[in-house]
Parts: structure tokens; C-alpha cells; sequence
């Protein structure tokens, strides 16, 4: 049985997962460590997601929890470090000369 809880926060990651495998692999950041919670607590979960939470991940209808979860865990193993959440969920890219930062919009007078 799916807990609400352990169903609310897992609605939150399936949503933050669609968005991450939308952006391109080589802009995509790694996948965030937040995911692991509720994908553990749902790694044996055999009741079938939403259909619709099933499209968003890229799963056959009839998907189980469970099938989720392992892509959650499976997008985060070898990973060597963890993005910031304000990196998520595209990867780092450092300003280059001339760049502007988004926060300079106009520098306080003194």
C-alpha cells in the first residue's frame, strides 16, 4: 500500500524527473540526491503508478511504483557528486568573459 505521504513526495520527484529528461544529456545536471528517499521507500511497491505519471517517465501503462523507483536509483548510481538545488536540472555552466550574471542588473550606488 502507498502511503499518502510517501505518495506526495513521490507525485514531486516523478514531475522533477520529467522535466530533468527533457533537457538534453549533455545539459542535463546529475540526477539530485533528493530523489533517493522517495524512491527507497517505494522500491517495493507493486500498486501501478498513474498513467499518466507513467507517460511523463517514459514507462508502459500499467507501470508499478516500484519500475519508477529503480529509475530513480538507477539515474544516480556512479554519480561522483550532487548538483545544488538552483543547478537543477541543468548542468553547471560556468560564466564566460563578457558574460553578465542574471542577479547584475544594476550595481547600488554608494
Amino acid at each position: 500500500m502507498v502511503l499518502p505521504a510517501d505518495n506526495f513526495q513521490f507525485a514531486r520527484i516523478v514531475h522533477e524527473y520529467a522535466r530533468w529528461i527533457a533537457i538534453d544529456q549533455v545539459d542535463r545536471s546529475p540526477a539530485p540526491a533528493w530523489w533517493w528517499g522517495p524512491a527507497f521507500a517505494l522500491r517495493e511497491a507493486t500498486e501501478p503508478l498513474p498513467q499518466d505519471w507513467s507517460a511523463m517517465m517514459k514507462l508502459p501503462d500499467g507501470a508499478t511504483y516500484a519500475e519508477a523507483a529503480q529509475l530513480f536509483l538507477a539515474a544516480q548510481a556512479g554519480q561522483i557528486f550532487q548538483p545544488w538545488p538552483e543547478e537543477f536540472p541543468r548542468r553547471y555552466q560556468p560564466l564566460q568573459p563578457g558574460d553578465t550574471a542574471p542577479s547584475d542588473t544594476a550595481s547600488p550606488t554608494v
